[in-house]
């Protein structure tokens, strides 16, 4: 509740800096701030021979991850220079792209809003540690309770540290490697100093099985809860999935033990079927939107509404600012299709695009077609656009409430 009141606010805020930066005496610098390298990806999708095409506006390393998730193989990726955000859409319709992706700073939500982009922000996992630990692992996947019962048993354990040469140990042969290993040239650590300088408010937690470290987490303390700010695990080939969960398990023991109420798993992105959304996902956590100055988001517009577009969102169903609350976007063929990965706590609604929803396994869901009425109030304008889309090409918007 307290995240969704603070994007209330930062979304306050920025409506009114938004009004003030579109005046007159801002015509010559707004171009300038409100501009950012852009790229032209085209390529073949994940589980679909569709060729799917984008402009992106952002960092190399935004570049990098959105191909990863997205395309098969790398995509063909061409530079096309600055792009300010107000021409994007000429750029789009002349290079008959699928899509616009565009990087920011919350700061310019207020943009994306007003041109039909869904704001999709970066997510926070939330767990409520409230309670005994035998009722915090009865709402994790049965998957994720089992290996805790395997690590248990064989002798994984853990210390809290601010020892100097166990903090320069974790970072350089443990956090490093694993960040570069895993995410490869979208990888974007944290420099040594900002880690010690975060260790002033907070301790590193070590895993150990037996007398060896396999992993590890920076932990904050922030009100009434914990937060695991980096996690580390040291043989990503080998140790990924015990050593990750360890750490994490042992985050909400800690947690417990001092007495908070939440545990913050930390950032992932918005994309639902990403494997670190999926992960944290399964721990029982629910999702908030990340916010604040510094905090970044994706703003996703659809050109039209196209084989590729409904291949792209039913590979990447994603999570988007539905007025104050968070909601997911899906394509799926039938109702049946639906699996608990997208129904994720603290959504509160997900909508399924498609051509014909097969609904004879509805089960009682509440589920809802929506038509062009239903859009007449409605505070995410893309969704109205998106929706007239869909309906020129043949396919229908559903609203499901979670």
């Amino acid at each position: 509740m307290l995240r969704k009141q603070e994007a209330s606010a930062m979304t306050f805020i920025n409506d009114i800096l938004w009004r003030v930066i579109r005046t007159k005496p801002f015509d010559t610098v707004r171009p300038k701030i409100i501009r950012a390298h852009s790229y032209r990806l085209e390529g073949q999708i994940h589980h679909s021979k569709s060729n799917f095409s984008a402009i992106m506006l952002g960092q190399k390393e935004t570049v990098a991850f959105f191909s990863k998730l997205v395309y098969a193989t790398k995509p063909t990726i061409r530079f096309l220079g600055k792009r300010t955000f107000s021409n994007i859409a000429s750029s789009a319709e002349k290079l008959k792209v699928d899509s616009t992706v565009i990087e920011t700073s919350w700061f310019f939500s207020r943009f994306l809003h007003d041109n039909g982009f869904f704001t999709s922000p970066r997510i926070d996992f939330v767990l409520d540690i409230n309670d005994s630990l035998e009722n915090i692992q009865k709402r994790m996947a049965e998957g994720k309770r089992r290996r805790i019962r395997k690590l248990v048993k064989d002798g994984f354990t853990f210390e809290i540290t601010k020892d100097p040469v166990k903090v320069k140990s974790f970072y350089n042969e443990i956090y490093l490697p694993h960040m570069l290993k895993r995410h490869g040239e979208s990888a974007i650590p944290i420099s040594f100093s900002e880690y010690t300088q975060l260790l002033l408010s907070g301790y590193l937690m070590l895993i150990k099985k037996g007398p060896e470290y396999v992993s590890g987490n920076l932990l904050l303390s922030q009100g009434n809860g914990l937060r695991t700010f980096i996690t580390g695990v040291k043989n990503v080939d080998s140790e990924l999935t015990g050593g990750s969960l360890a750490a994490y398990y042992y985050a909400i023991v800690n947690g417990i033990q001092k007495g908070c109420a939440i545990m913050d798993f930390g950032e992932t992105s918005s994309f639902m079927l990403d494997g670190n959304f999926q992960y944290k996902r399964e721990l029982g956590a629910h999702v908030r939107p990340v916010t604040g100055p510094s905090a970044y988001v994706f703003g996703i517009r659809f050109s039209k509404a196209s084989e590729p577009v409904m291949d792209f969102l039913s590979a990447n169903p994603f999570v988007f600012l539905d007025g104050a609350n968070l909601s997911g976007l899906i394509y799926l063929e039938s109702i049946s299709d639906l699996h608990e990965s997208c129904c994720v706590p603290g959504l509160s609604s997900l909508y399924i695009v498609s051509s014909n929803l097969d609904c004879s396994n509805q089960q009682g869901l509440k589920l809802q077609k929506l038509s062009a009425k239903n859009f007449s109030n409605q505070n995410t304008s893309a969704l109205r656009v998106f929706n007239e889309a869909c309906n020129v090409s043949g396919y229908s918007l559903y609203r499901l409430l979670l």
